[in-house]
């Protein structure tokens, strides 16, 4: 029902649970899941020519829950993440979140630093977003009438919201490290974002002129109806057989 996306309270309805049990269920399934990924994700042995060594890079918006009724302004996170293409396989995925972390105490170390004055890329605690800084992002892009009053979200009340152009690139160089020193020649697919294409193409840079990586970036038209799709899709068939 979870997989499904059924609320919670119909599941508590349904299985004749309560909250406890469900909370209970999820940490269960999640350190299962930790300590399977833990013993299988040893990629060294891994002869990635015959496995396929092609990778596709996606990210999604997630809308979270609100913290009050009073709060009404929703908090959106990316998840970022990579699979392979042949197998399906989720080889790295990252939430924009970091649930050991905290605003206030990100703000506190900025200014404790000298860093609140800094640009970013020279702070030693740049990789998480300040209240201020946020704060003020959000303005800029009501000024700039880029997003709707309605549109307007805000910072997790617990955890702290990492910087998403700081974690294209972590994650480009998690991908990096799991290839090694494997021979070969890779392709990675990524949609059209401007970060993750700087990303890959720093990370990647020593395969690519190697001659052993391509990146490939796909463009959507989300306006497309799913006539239009097909038709598209059958003349992009139709190219490539010939």
């Amino acid at each position: 029902m979870m997989v499904k996306g059924g609320p919670f309270l119909k599941m508590c309805s349904i299985a004749q649970m309560s909250y406890h049990d469900i909370y209970r269920k999820i940490d269960f399934i999640y350190d299962q899941v930790r300590a399977f990924r833990a013993e299988r994700e040893a990629f060294g042995g891994i002869d990635w020519m015959k496995a396929s060594s092609r990778f596709a890079t996606d990210s999604q918006s997630l809308k979270m829950n609100r913290p009050t009724q009073r709060e009404r302004t929703q908090i959106i996170v990316q998840h970022l993440w990579t699979a392979h293409a042949r197998s399906g396989y989720i080889m790295e995925a990252a939430l924009q979140s970091d649930d050991k972390a905290s605003h206030d105490k990100v703000e506190a170390q900025m200014v404790l630093a000298g860093e609140d004055l800094l640009s970013k890329c020279f702070r030693e605690h740049g990789r998480l977003w300040s209240k201020t800084e946020f704060e003020d992002y959000i303005s800029k892009l009501q000024k700039q009438k880029r997003i709707k009053e309605e549109e307007l979200f805000q910072l997790p009340h617990s955890g702290a919201l990492v910087r998403y152009d700081i974690m294209q690139f972590a994650h480009a160089f998690r991908l990096r490290d799991m290839f090694g020193d494997a021979e070969g020649k890779f392709v990675f697919v990524t949609d059209g974002d401007a970060g993750l294409k700087a990303a890959f193409c720093a990370v990647m840079a020593d395969l690519i002129k190697q001659d052993r990586a391509d990146i490939a970036l796909v463009f959507f038209n989300k306006k497309m109806n799913n006539d239009l799709r097909n038709a598209a899709w059958s003349t992009g068939r139709s190219i490539l057989a010939g």
